[in-house]
């Protein structure tokens, strides 16, 4: 049976730090398919099934497909997919590219794709495994990280094991958001979650004894958290010398 990286894009910056990805997946015995769209903002949240559906059809892939890699940077619906086609995928990786932002203004259905990917209530909702990104210092998504404590949802690339596929049953959900009910099912049960999706406000960064204790729980976030702060420590005494 065969391991697959999925590659949904959209116009790419740095094709040279996504190929060295490609490069890793494929020495470790992936087949990497790719998918681009740079013009016709053709990818929208169900793309995905049909992707998946399309590649199984596939006589390269008659053995069977063990493990679905999903990557894109498309952020809005990479971000969603993990959440409501968590079990579709065994694994979701965000290249973090800057050029994929102006992805979201086509998207349909993009108020609630918007709550989806900013991970509004999803703490009542069960999550397996987490987003693996590649980012550095200076990337806006150490901010998106760090509020609400979004980091824990996420780990490096680097983290990535590449051999232990992670285990996942097929599971239902249902959204509901402004008078609406979003269902994505993958099972024949009647066991589904229900997750009521309300828009969140951003939370103040408190640092006390559970912030902490959460950040030792995901410790390659420490150098972005430290860096953030001091960024914020920063700012406040620009602002204070300018009151004075």
């Amino acid at each position: 049976m065969s391991k697959i990286l999925i590659s949904i894009l959209s116009t790419i910056d740095n094709q040279e730090r996504l190929d060295s990805i490609y490069d890793k997946f494929e020495a470790e015995g992936f087949q990497v398919e790719i998918f681009s769209d740079e013009v016709n903002y053709a990818f929208q949240l169900t793309s995905l099934v049909d992707i998946v559906s399309y590649l199984k059809e596939q006589e390269r892939y008659s053995d069977g497909i063990h493990r679905i890699s999903v990557l894109s940077n498309i952020r809005p619906l990479l971000f969603s997919w993990y959440r409501c086609y968590n079990t579709l995928a065994q694994d979701f990786i965000y290249f973090d590219d800057e050029y994929s932002n102006h992805y979201s203004s086509n998207l349909q259905h993009r108020s609630f794709i918007e709550q989806l990917s900013e991970f509004n209530n999803i703490d009542y909702e069960d999550m397996i495994d987490k987003i693996f990104v590649s980012i550095n210092t200076m990337s806006n998504l150490t901010d998106f990280l760090i509020q609400n404590h979004r980091f824990i949802f996420f780990d490096l690339i680097e983290n990535f094991d590449y051999n232990n596929t992670p285990s996942k049953h097929k599971d239902s959900k249902n959204y509901y958001y402004n008078k609406l009910e979003y269902q994505f099912n993958f099972t024949d049960n009647n066991n589904s979650q229900n997750i009521f999706i309300t828009e969140k406000q951003i939370q103040d960064i408190t640092i006390n004894s559970e912030w902490i204790a959460l950040l030792k729980d995901n410790a390659y976030f420490a150098l972005y958290a430290i860096f953030y702060i001091y960024k914020m420590d920063i700012a406040q005494s620009l602002k204070d010398s300018t009151l004075t």
